[in-house]
């Protein structure tokens, strides 16, 4: 019975197995690290996407040729027709657009089919603090997985 404890130890390892392997701090930070290092990675790039899109959104409407459509809210599309009396529908169901009543202000630069609304300005907010607040977060977790811990003895 002694020769069992003395080959096996429960805690050889976090996961209770016995590896042969001497339980590895730095590797099991390096691991946890990883993990929020990722989720960090993951979060700038969303974050960094948004605001190009944001930017891309502002010079279109600051340049770009604005047209009135009409807006149906039970469907959420938005119908508009060209000069030439050509008609389109655009699905406005990703968007958080700006309405004002029945009808939506699009936005585009050459293309009348690539036409688009403007994102209400509280959507733009809460997408990028949300993704600012995930970063934050991330970049606390690395710290405090790098962190020395300190033992009251």
């Amino acid at each position: 019975m002694a020769n069992y404890y003395e080959s096996h130890n429960e805690f050889d390892g976090f996961d209770g197995t016995d590896s042969g392997k001497p339980y590895d701090d730095k590797k099991e930070k390096h691991f946890q690290a990883d993990i929020w290092f990722l989720l960090a990675g993951l979060s700038f790039l969303i974050f960094a996407s948004s605001c190009y899109l944001h930017i891309k959104e502002r010079h279109l409407i600051n340049d770009g040729i604005c047209i009135e459509a009409e807006y149906h809210a039970p469907t959420m599309t938005a119908a508009y027709f060209d000069e030439n009396g050509k008609h389109y529908q655009f699905d406005i169901s990703g968007f958080a657009p700006v309405l004002d009543g029945d009808t939506i202000r699009l936005y585009y630069m050459e293309d009348i089919a690539e036409a688009s609304p403007a994102n209400t300005s509280s959507s733009w907010i809460g997408i990028h603090l949300f993704f600012i607040v995930l970063l934050t977060f991330s970049m606390w977790r690395i710290l405090a997985v790098y962190r020395k811990k300190s033992h009251i003895s």
